[in-house]
């Protein structure tokens, strides 16, 4: 289910992630009666509560790897996010997939998407002569 929108999304899942899921689940995940695919590593065995969770999780993994964290550096969940959604709009899949992947109803919210793509935009250019 999307954080912001509530909606649920069904995402095909290539073959690397089945088996790495499937390996979590058989072999990593705690015991516990959540039916949450991810759960926290601590009593209790919960699914996590919000965004503000995983974001800590985040800020602690790279205190880790030692890699510097400043405000507007990109360094964080929503950087993480644009950087998915730049990529994916690199590799030419279709903005509308671009959209339902980040959770976005309308593609207005993934055009800052689309103005990363300079190559794309290159095509676009007009001549400023004639």
């Amino acid at each position: 289910m999307q954080g912001k929108t509530k909606a649920c999304l069904t995402l095909p899942l290539n073959i690397n992630v089945l088996n790495a899921s499937a390996d979590y689940i058989l072999h990593g995940r705690q015991e516990t009666s959540d039916r949450h695919l991810f759960i926290r590593n601590r009593v209790p065995y919960t699914g996590f509560q919000d965004a503000v969770a995983i974001a800590h999780i985040f800020r602690k993994y790279l205190k880790a790897a030692d890699i510097t964290h400043a405000a507007a550096d990109g360094r964080t969940m929503y950087g993480l996010r644009r950087a998915i959604g730049t990529k994916m709009v690199e590799e030419k899949i279709p903005v509308t997939t671009v959209a339902q992947v980040l959770g976005h109803t309308g593609l207005t919210a993934t055009n800052q998407y689309i103005c990363l793509d300079l190559e794309g935009l290159r095509k676009c250019v007009l001549p400023l002569y004639s």
